[in-house]
């Protein structure tokens, strides 16, 4: 089906973020696709056509920034079906498929020529009331950096552990390469219907992460009086108090991300060499 229209977003309007957007209208202007950018960028560039984040009617949105934007775009396209690529104009760029020859992927875009790849995503609740959904991790930590605390972990309602620690972290098969990776935690194909439970700085040589199927109910609980938070793909946060439950489950919802590398593996060697 002919691409009629695309969205850009970013989180910032450096040089390069915005030398990018005008390269990505120039592009498909020429080939008479409309472009509909997030409201201050639009402004920036003298457009009027601004993407609606409600009702986006558009084909796919491009991300050009890091990954944090990225998971940003995702985060406001919830639900909505429509797939995105990133444009790395950022520091981290993981998830970001696009760091070079913009015109030549852009030709790719036009022609077809990518496929979309179905993440899966992971609800989170606090105190019962669902909180949001991340594409990356949940984060429960110590708000005080230096204390470390106390949590309990539970599966499917069975109490598995209590461990000190710094704090857990919930993480998606996308999310593996990023914070849970760095926090000792295994790479993860994206492809995998599981997620993983990795602990941070863990007061106990015996502590180790946890691979479950995606179907798993986790709950995290703090036990200290210490203050905590929750934070959510790194953006979202919220204040989690001694006996608080943070419950995770795997969404019925996914995220939809453009890709032209198939191989998940060359993408690891060469992003993380």
């Amino acid at each position: 089906m002919k691409l009629g229209s695309v969205g850009v977003v970013s989180k910032y309007l450096t040089p390069e973020i915005l030398e990018a957007a005008k390269q990505i209208n120039d592009f498909f202007s020429k080939n008479k696709i409309e472009v509909y950018y997030e409201k201050h960028l639009g402004r920036r560039l003298n457009s009027k056509k601004f993407l609606n984040l409600t009702n986006p009617q558009v084909g796919l949105v491009i991300s050009i920034g890091g990954d944090g934007t990225l998971l940003k775009t995702v985060a406001m396209l919830n639900g909505k079906g429509i797939p995105v690529v990133g444009v790395r104009r950022g520091k981290m760029g993981f998830l970001a498929e696009i760091e070079s020859d913009l015109y030549y992927y852009l030709r790719r875009i036009v022609n077809g020529d990518y496929e979309i790849e179905d993440r899966t995503k992971l609800d989170v609740r606090l105190k019962g009331k669902k909180v949001g959904e991340v594409l990356n991790d949940a984060v429960l930590t110590t708000a005080q950096p230096g204390q470390i605390q106390r949590f309990e972990i539970e599966i499917h309602g069975d109490k598995i552990d209590e461990i000190s620690a710094d704090g857990i972290i919930v993480s998606t098969p996308t999310g593996s390469t990023a914070y849970a990776m760095s926090a000792g935690g295994p790479i993860m194909d994206p492809h995998v219907s599981s997620y993983e439970i990795v602990p941070i700085c863990p007061f106990r040589l015996g502590i180790r992460s946890i691979i479950v199927p995606g179907d798993t109910k986790t709950a995290l609980s703090v036990l200290s009086s210490k203050k905590a938070m929750l934070v959510l793909d790194g953006a979202l946060s919220f204040s989690v108090s001694k006996g608080d439950k943070v419950e995770i489950t795997t969404s019925k919802s996914k995220a939809h991300l453009i890709k032209f590398e198939k191989n998940f593996y060359k993408r690891v060697k060469s992003k993380l060499a």
